[in-house]
C-alpha cells in the first residue's frame, strides 16, 4: 500500500498562471460498503467542465495523478483522482486487478453523473486502472456516461501477465521441460489468491469486455516495458469494439510518460468531449435515484525525463500480422535504460532473480558410458537417463515451482503492499 500525507497533495487553491484552481478531497462509499479517498480538481469556471476520472496502476494512489492535473486543467478539464480499495488512504484488505476496482469507479460515476460543475465524464487508467477502465465501460449502463478513454499498459489476462513473468525469470536448464511446469506453478498461485482473498483472476475476462466497449479509446504502451508486454495493448486494441488507435512510445512499465504521448491524451479527451454540454451536469439527469438503485451513498469529509521526450510512434489501427510482431517489438525495445528516478507506480523491484540450478550438462556427459546411454556412479550401480531426468523434475517440482510463485509476488506486490499477490 503507498503510504502518504494530505500535505503531499499540495494546497487546496492554488493558480495556473492566470488559472484560478481548487481541489476538492471527500469520500465515497462503494456498493460493499468501502469507503473510498478521493480528490477533485477543478478549473475556476461558471460553466460546467469535462472531467477525467484518473485511474492508478496497481500499489499507486490518487498522488499519481500528479503528472497530469496541470496539463488537463490549463485546457479547462477537470480532474478526479481516487485511491482504490485497498490502497492509499482508502479501506480494504486488497486489490484484485479489476475483479473489485470496478465497484470504485461505479461509485465515482455516480457521483459524476448529476455534478453541476461536470459536462462529460472521461476516463484515463494506468495498467490496472486501465483494466478496471475496460471492465466497466463495457457494461451497458455506462456507455452513454463515458465519453472516451486512455488506457495506458492494459493487460489483456492476468493469468498472462504471470506466465509470460515465469518464462521470462526461469532458466533453461537441460532435461527439464520448464515450459510443462509454469502452467503449474501458476495455479498454485491462483489457489493461494482465491482461498485468501476469495476471487479468480481468470474470471477477469478482459479480451471480451475489450469486445462489448464503444468508447473512443487510445491505447498507448511502452516498448520496453517487461512486466505487461506490449503484446498485451496490441491483443485489446485488435478486438476493442470501438474507435481506437494505439501509440508505442519509448520507457518501461513505471516511467515517466513522454510528453508526445501526454498531449495526445489531452487531444483526444478534448475531441470527443467538447460541443455544447447543454444544462449543468452534462444535461444528465439527477442521480438519485440511480444512485439507489446501485446501492451507493455519497458522504463529505470536508475536509514521470532529462530532454525532449521522442515523439510516439503511431500505429495503424490493423492488428499486428503475426505474433512474431509482438515479438519483434518486445526485443528491439530500449530495455537497457535507466530506471526512472521516480518511485515506481506499480511498485515492481526489477532486481528479482531466480535461484539458479546447478547444471547438468558435465555431469551428465562424464557419467554417460558410449554404449547404452547409461549413468554410473562410483558404487557401480547404474541410473538410466529416464530416471535422471524424473529425478531432476521432481527437484524442481519440489524446491523451483515454491520459488518461481515467491518470484511473481515479490515482481507485483513486494515491500508489505496488501496486494493480492502477496498472499503468496
Amino acid at each position: 500500500r503507498k503510504v502518504y500525507k494530505m500535505e503531499e497533495l499540495g494546497p487546496a487553491h492554488f493558480n495556473l498562471g492566470d488559472q484560478e484552481c481548487s481541489r476538492k478531497d471527500f469520500e465515497l462509499i462503494n456498493c460493499l460498503g468501502i469507503k473510498i479517498q478521493c480528490s477533485h480538481y477543478l478549473p475556476a469556471t461558471r460553466s460546467p467542465v469535462p472531467c477525467v476520472v484518473y485511474l492508478h496502476g496497481n500499489s499507486g494512489s490518487r498522488i499519481d495523478t500528479d503528472d497530469l492535473v496541470d496539463n488537463f486543467l490549463l485546457q479547462d478539464i477537470s480532474v478526479l483522482s481516487l485511491d482504490f480499495s485497498g490502497c492509499g488512504m482508502s479501506d480494504g484488505d486488497y486489490v484484485t486487478l479489476g475483479m473489485r476496482e470496478r465497484h470504485d469507479l461505479e461509485a465515482v460515476l455516480a457521483y459524476l453523473k448529476g455534478h453541476e460543475k461536470v459536462s462529460k465524464v472521461a476516463i484515463y487508467g494506468r495498467s490496472m486502472g486501465a483494466a478496471t477502465a475496460v471492465v466497466v465501460a463495457a457494461d451497458d449502463s455506462y456507455a452513454g456516461l463515458i465519453s472516451c478513454m486512455v488506457l495506458d499498459s492494459v493487460y489483456s489476462s492476468v493469468a498472462t501477465v504471470v506466465t509470460q513473468l515465469a518464462g521470462k525469470y526461469v532458466g533453461k536448464v537441460p532435461l527439464i521441460p520448464w515450459e510443462g511446469m509454469i502452467a503449474p506453478a501458476v495455479e498454485m498461485l491462483r489457489g493461494a489468491v482465491r482461498c485468501k482473498a476469495d476471487f479468480d483472476f481468470n474470471d477477469l475476462k478482459l479480451m471480451d469486455a475489450s469486445i462489448r466497449c464503444k468508447a473512443p479509446a487510445l491505447f498507448g504502451h511502452a516498448g520496453g516495458d517487461e512486466l505487461v508486454f506490449p503484446s498485451h495493448s496490441h491483443d485489446m486494441h485488435r478486438v476493442y469494439g470501438g474507435p481506437k488507435s494505439l501509440d508505442v512510445f519509448e520507457g518501461d512499465h513505471n516511467s515517466v510518460r513522454p510528453t508526445s504521448f501526454i498531449q495526445s491524451a489531452i487531444e483526444h479527451v478534448k475531441l470527443h468531449t467538447s460541443g455544447a454540454s447543454g444544462e449543468a451536469g452534462g444535461g444528465m439527469s439527477t442521480a438519485a435515484s440511480w444512485l439507489g438503485s446501485l446501492g451507493l451513498r455519497i458522504s463529505c469529509s470536508g475536509q514521470e525525463a532529462v530532454g525532449v521526450a521522442p515523439p510516439a510512434q503511431t500505429l495503424p489501427l490493423t492488428p499486428p500480422p503475426d505474433p512474431s510482431c509482438r515479438v519483434h517489438l518486445d526485443s528491439t525495445s530500449p530495455t537497457n535504460q535507466e530506471q526512472d528516478r521516480q518511485p515506481p507506480h506499480d511498485g515492481v523491484n526489477s532486481d528479482h532473480g531466480v535461484p539458479s540450478l546447478p547444471s547438468a550438462d558435465g555431469a551428465a556427459e562424464q557419467a554417460c558410458d558410449s554404449s547404452g546411454g547409461k549413468q554410473q556412479q562410483e558404487g557401480g550401480v547404474y541410473f538410466s537417463r529416464p530416471s535422471i531426468k524424473l529425478g531432476l523434475m521432481l527437484y524442481a517440482l519440489c524446491f523451483v515451482c515454491p520459488a518461481v510463485v515467491t518470484l511473481y509476488a515479490l515482481e507485483l506486490a513486494p515491500g508489505g503492499h496488501t496486494s493480492w499477490l502477496g498472499l503468496a
